[in-house]
């Protein structure tokens, strides 16, 4: 048996890890377009390449799919928001009358107390319900998270990108890397079988 077969593996691990390390390697750089004269070829990293179609893309699923407006409303809703205002507004207002009516008597302090909360509670449930409703109206107008995200991700240094990009998947990476080992160390034992037997 030549043991010149043996290295095939090992070639072939060598050359699926450093292919696939290359490939990722890629995906980032160069950040800037590079031209190799002879071959009239213009390469730059997928990423810087195509940054401006991602952060559209990007932002376009975050409006979409991830965090639709009618969503960010029903949240808005569920916060109870008119009676937290309606609850921070009355405590604030009876803070300011009691300092205010400090030289009323006690009976009559609490009597004009009571007739003004009455009077503001009952404005304050029709006037704030429509300014909730309208403020609800401008956000499904004038909210637009998908342009938000897509200006911030344009305003990234590719940089930046590149480094959020490694903090989410480059576990995953690493794994591509060691599983292209893998492939090549197998096709290595495939390749040296066919030598052997054919």
């Amino acid at each position: 048996m030549d043991y010149r077969l043996a290295f095939l593996p090992i070639i072939g691990s060598l050359i699926g890890w450093l292919t696939n390390w290359i490939a990722i390697k890629l995906i980032f750089k160069p950040y800037n377009p590079y031209h190799i004269p002879l071959l009239k070829i213009k390469i730059q990293g997928l990423l810087p390449k195509r940054k401006l179609e991602l952060a559209r893309s990007i932002g376009a699923v975050i409006e979409n799919e991830l965090l639709p407006t009618e969503e960010l409303l029903q949240r808005i809703e569920k916060m109870q928001l008119q009676e937290k205002i309606e609850k921070t507004l009355m405590e604030i207002t009876e803070k300011r009358l009691v300092e205010k009516l400090r030289f009323l008597p006690m009976g009559l302090k609490q009597g004009v107390i009571g007739f003004i909360f009455d009077l503001i509670k009952k404005e304050l449930d029709r006037y704030l319900n429509t300014f909730l409703l309208n403020i609800q109206e401008q956000v499904v107008k004038e909210s637009n998270l998908g342009q938000i995200v897509e200006e911030r991700i344009k305003r990234f240094e590719i940089e930046r990108l590149e480094d959020l990009v490694l903090k989410i998947v480059s576990k995953e990476l690493k794994h591509i890397e060691i599983l292209g080992g893998v492939l090549g160390f197998l096709i290595g034992i495939v390749q040296a079988l066919i030598l052997i037997y054919f």
